[in-house]
């Protein structure tokens, strides 16, 4: 149902080549044929901008919701280890109803990732860092890591206890050296759907008639094993 994939520069060994190193995690759920079926994927124009709604079929609503229940209720918590503190009450947030149609809001991916937020707390996975880039209308989530924090953190469980006498000499130690030893980070954290190949829309399939030396036959094959991904966008900014 759920798998984390790291992608983006820590793959292709660039990260930290131009900027401060980096790690870029998809978050992914993994839309089967069986739900994508009760969908039309439909780009908001003539497919040049890359955007897309996720219509449920006029009739579907009632499987498809029945179906997608378990993933919403997953999204909506995710991040969250305790399952007696899901949150199962807002499972109609993930929908917009417009002109009598169905379709999976945005914000499902964007703010309604509940638990994402709880990860930040003292002690939690991301505990030791700090909201850094959560964007208005996009889905990725940047975190960078308090190296002053983490740093600090770090020698005093090493240390044990420090005297009073000298905590002032550590203090400065801690913030004229941490970023010195430590390099600073940030995590880009995506939540995103795949979907299979065969339901992604035509225009993002017209490369299948172009010849191309890059698009031998073994390339295209990968191509079409390969998963569709759906990513998040608002048309509307706000503050999540």
């Amino acid at each position: 149902l759920l798998k984390p994939v790291l992608v983006g520069g820590a793959i292709d060994s660039t990260a930290g080549t131009l900027t401060a190193p980096d790690l870029d995690f998809n978050i992914e759920w993994e839309l089967t044929e069986d739900l994508t079926s009760h969908l039309f994927i439909s780009p908001t124009d003539e497919g040049e901008s890359g955007q897309y709604t996720l219509q449920v079929k006029k009739g579907h609503e009632n499987m498809f919701k029945s179906l997608f229940e378990h993933f919403v209720i997953e999204i909506q918590n995710h991040g969250r280890v305790n399952m007696a503190g899901y949150d199962c009450d807002k499972v109609n947030k993930a929908y917009v109803e417009k002109d009598s149609k169905t379709f999976l809001s945005s914000d499902l991916l964007r703010s309604q990732v509940g638990g994402l937020f709880e990860l930040l707390k003292e002690g939690k996975s991301f505990g030791d860092f700090t909201p850094k880039d959560f964007s208005q209308t996009g889905a990725a989530r940047t975190m960078a890591l308090d190296v002053n924090k983490f740093f600090r953190k770090s020698l005093l469980t090493a240390l044990i206890q420090i005297p009073d006498h000298y905590l002032s000499i550590f203090n400065k130690f801690v913030d004229d050296s941490c970023k010195k030893i430590l390099p600073e980070l940030e995590v880009d954290y995506t939540p995103v759907l795949t979907i299979p190949y065969d339901q992604v829309t035509a225009d993002l399939k017209l490369w299948e008639n172009r010849d191309s030396w890059l698009l031998d036959h073994e390339t295209k094959e990968k191509i079409k094993e390969a998963k569709g991904t759906l990513v998040a966008k608002s048309l509307e900014k706000d503050e999540s």
